[in-house]
């Protein structure tokens, strides 16, 4: 008897933290394909927020100091930018 057989070709950009030998693949005999391609290990850090701790003028920070009154300017202007974009991404009523 005779033989038949497909071919086909797809093409992926593998991450940047794949090693292109290491790739590997099998077809099982039900004719799935698996392709593998193990990450490298990276030694990080996983990212955390930065926590900016604020005070409000009631609170036990001196709401008059240089220090506060500089953070205020600092993250003013970040908060208000942020409840803008917020509000943008609301649902109009």
């Amino acid at each position: 008897m005779g033989s038949s057989g497909r071919e086909f070709t797809r093409r992926c950009r593998l991450p940047d933290d794949v090693e292109p030998r290491t790739v590997t693949s099998s077809l099982s005999q039900d004719g799935v394909l698996t392709i593998q391609a193990p990450r490298k290990c990276w030694n990080h850090q996983p990212r955390t927020k930065e926590l900016f701790p604020l005070h409000s003028a009631a609170s036990s920070c001196r709401s008059g100091s240089k220090a506060t009154k500089k953070l205020q300017q600092q993250l003013l202007p970040r908060a208000e930018a942020k409840a803008a974009q917020q509000a943008s991404k609301e649902p109009k009523q």
